[in-house]
């Protein structure tokens, strides 16, 4: 079986990348500002620790006294 994100053409030694991600050559227009990518990232901390400390996601079930 093949990898099926593996390119198909093997003409040459280059490395085909899925996603260059951030910051790479070529996609300069995507990098999100400093100042905003810090509000996103205290943001999504401070909804994570709300929800660690809103309540217990799991109870062991307790069986039924009879």
């Amino acid at each position: 079986m093949t990898e099926p994100f593996l390119p198909r053409h093997h003409h040459d030694d280059s490395i085909d990348a899925a996603d260059p991600g951030l910051g790479a050559p070529g996609h300069e227009e995507n990098v999100p500002d400093a100042a905003e990518l810090d509000a996103q990232v205290d943001a999504f901390e401070k909804r994570l620790d709300a929800e660690r400390d809103s309540h217990i996601p799991f109870h062991a079930p307790t069986p039924k006294s009879d």
